[in-house]
Parts: C-alpha cells; sequence; structure tokens
C-alpha cells in the first residue's frame, strides 16, 4: 500500500514521492500505475503496458551503494508528465536490466511517465548517473527527495 505520497509540480513534470509496504514487483508497479491512472496522469492500461514492458525488458539495476528500479511503459500511454521516487519498506526484487537472469533488491522505485519519447530519454540518462553518484544516492536513500535535486540542477524533470 503507498503512504506519505506528496506531489510537487515542476516546469517539465510533477514529482511524486512515497513510500510503500509492496514486498514484490507487479504489487509495487499495479500500486504506482493505478495511483498515476487515478490521477490522470496515465491511460487506463498504463499498468498492464508497465509490467508487460518490465517482464519483457527488465529495469533493475545496482546503483552506487544500493539496487534501483527504473520502470516505465510506452510515452504514448502518458497524458501528464509525472517522475514517481518509491521508497519500499524493505528492498524488492526486480530483474537486472544488464543481466536479466539475475535479480537486484531495488531500494528506490523510480517510475518515469513521460509523454515526449526524447525528454523521457534524456531523464533517464540523467538519472543513471545520479545512480551512478555515490553521494547522490545515498543522499536519495537517505530520504533526500528528488525536488531537492532538481532544485539543486542536478536533474532536469
Amino acid at each position: 500500500m503507498l503512504a506519505g505520497v506528496s506531489v510537487e509540480a515542476t516546469a517539465e513534470a510533477d514529482v511524486i514521492e512515497c513510500r510503500t509496504t509492496a514486498t514484490d514487483r507487479d504489487t509495487v508497479l499495479r500500486e504506482l500505475s493505478d495511483w498515476l491512472v487515478r490521477g490522470g496522469y496515465a491511460a487506463p492500461g498504463f499498468g498492464e503496458a508497465l509490467r508487460t514492458r518490465e517482464a519483457d525488458f527488465p529495469t533493475g539495476l545496482e546503483g552506487a551503494g544500493g539496487g534501483v528500479a527504473v520502470p516505465h511503459a510506452e510515452p504514448g500511454m502518458v497524458s501528464r508528465p509525472a517522475v514517481i521516487l518509491c521508497r519500499p519498506e524493505a528492498p524488492i526484487p526486480f530483474r537486472r536490466m544488464d543481466a536479466p537472469d539475475e535479480e537486484v533488491g531495488a531500494e528506490l522505485v523510480l517510475l518515469l511517465a513521460i509523454p515526449d519519447a526524447k525528454r523521457h530519454l534524456d531523464l533517464l540518462r540523467t538519472l543513471s548517473a545520479v545512480f551512478s553518484d555515490a553521494t547522490l544516492f545515498a543522499e536519495l536513500r537517505a530520504g533526500g527527495t528528488l525536488a531537492d535535486l532538481i532544485r539543486k540542477g542536478v536533474v532536469q524533470a
């Protein structure tokens, strides 16, 4: 179940932060996608597309100091741009992007719902750099917000 949901509007996308008690990949993806659909950010069917894409193209990766997952679906299913940073109570197993037969315990789940394909890829590249930086990754793990990184100019969302 999602808890502590906060939304902060930026020039490019709404930044949503939350916590979850989910213990598996499909549950957290369903919770996050349902929230986006109810909020008018994504079209009905977004959740199914998200879970299908994750099954076919895993998004788990080992960051600098912990696991992270960056699930996303086709930009055409998104009506309003949003980025969700969700902190599970315990790491959630996600199949690794670079080794699909292996899993990583995602301590952060960052769902991208960006309707513009170029902007989506740019944000994905920027976030990959954040997760490769031990200081920035530790800041997020310790409760720092994505909105904080946007204000510092580290991330453009």
